[in-house]
């Protein structure tokens, strides 16, 4: 089915038309859209800063040493907007360099989970670092999207949870770092295998992303891996749960508000009036915020929304939206979801079912709805392996660590038998 630690170095622009392969070491035997891509010289990391900034995180027993030295690159490129507007977006690119790190690597395109601050990206050292421990320094050439309205972008929000765009999001990295490895003077080669990996929003994310590749750009791309971990795949039930939900989840108000504003400005019939669904001492904590200059960590523990959605939504639009399936929220909500394709992929699942942010019961109903359509999903548990610190919301740290002990497992189970 089709589905419509060096400061600046050096910089070089690229401009090609995209020449691809589906299935090999060469990336030059199909062709697809043209694409301008700007690569811009980060920074040069050793296996000595990468296993220090492991070991000091608490992570290194997760990643394991580094095996080679990374180059950290700044992209910049075209792709489409929402509305499939010509737009400029950005990201990283790192890969392995140094001796015996020539390659063939697999090309893995990683997606980060929510982030609300404007002027994040992922081409610093520091966003970089857990890319750079336990996929760059280790056999992987990684591409991980800003996503619109972030980075380069100068779209004045972000279309959180948006599949679509979210979709294109990863598709145009993935074309983006081809260019970029095939055009720069840095010997590294690509395998021509094609990966994803995202937790949290980026499992949604690597979802959106698989069900278009998987329809449309199979010849395209070598999809041999894909691990969506910890995200809300039903969109519809995820915010539903969160009025009265199992595990009490501090994130609620943040999650619910960033949707809100993100569909509202995509559809805009969300509201008429923001005050229409949010009780208006809280008006102002929404508007600009998303993304804005206050980052998810601020909003969490300076407690802008209460744990209780009945303490901040209108209850008016807090009924009409438990009660009418016809709420414009509810039908945004479903129309973005990506439990309607049976994976072509080997693909592995992964969360924590003590999750109190993204509900556990998303992991269990898509590999539940892949099992009906006769594909089976293993599923990972890592909640047996996370320490809740005393004092500190349980749920939350549960979504929080989870994202370390899943990306171990998976890319033990999946990511290295299929490099």
């Amino acid at each position: 089915m089709k589905f419509p630690i060096k400061p600046l170095i050096n910089s070089s622009v690229i401009s090609a038309a995209l020449l691809i392969s589906a299935c090999g070491g060469d990336s030059s035997s199909s062709s697809g859209p043209s694409m301008q891509v700007t690569a811009t010289k980060v920074a040069s990391v050793t296996q000595q800063a990468i296993d220090s900034a492991m070991t000091e995180q608490g992570l290194i027993a997760l990643s394991g040493q580094a095996d080679c030295d990374v180059e950290l690159y700044r992209l910049e490129y075209s792709s489409l907007g929402v509305e499939g507007e010509s737009v400029t977006v950005s990201g990283a690119l790192s890969f392995p360099s140094g001796p015996g790190c020539e390659g063939p690597y697999p090309l893995l395109a990683k997606a980060h989970g929510t982030t609300t601050q404007e002027d994040y990206i992922e081409a610093t050292v520091e966003s970089a670092a857990f890319d750079h421990g336990f996929f760059a320094s280790q056999g992987y050439v990684v591409v991980s999207p800003d996503y619109l309205g972030f980075g380069a972008s100068e779209y004045d929000y972000h279309p959180f949870l948006h599949r679509d765009s979210q979709a294109q999001a990863m598709i145009d990295a993935l074309r983006a770092a081809r260019i970029a490895v095939d055009s720069l003077e840095e010997n590294i080669e690509l395998s021509g295998k094609v990966m994803l990996a995202g937790y949290s929003q980026g499992g949604h994310v690597v979802m959106s992303a698989q069900r278009a590749i998987e329809a449309n750009y199979s010849d395209e791309f070598n999809l041999v891996a894909s691990a969506p971990m910890a995200g809300p795949y039903q969109l519809e039930q995820t915010f539903l749960s969160g009025i009265n939900p199992a595990i009490p989840n501090v994130a609620a108000g943040v999650f619910l508000s960033y949707v809100v504003e993100s569909f509202q400005n995509i559809y805009g019939n969300i509201y008429t009036d923001l005050e229409d669904v949010f009780l208006p001492q809280f008006t102002d904590d929404i508007t600009d915020s998303f993304p804005g200059e206050r980052s998810l960590t601020e909003f969490l523990i300076g407690g802008v929304f209460p744990t209780d959605p009945d303490q901040f939504l209108q209850n008016d639009y807090l009924n009409d939206f438990e009660t009418n399936r016809d709420n414009a929220f509810r039908v945004a909500l479903r129309d973005n979801e990506v439990l309607d394709f049976t994976p072509k992929t080997p693909t592995i699942l992964c969360g924590t079912s003590e999750d109190g942010a993204v509900p556990y019961f998303n992991t269990e109903a898509a590999a539940a709805y892949f099992n009906n359509n006769g594909v089976t999903v293993p599923v990972i548990d890592v909640a047996d392996q996370i320490t809740v610190i005393p004092g500190l919301n349980p749920g939350l740290i549960h979504h929080s660590l989870g994202n370390r002990y899943c990306y171990a497992a998976v890319k033990e189970r999946l990511l290295e038998p299929a490099k």
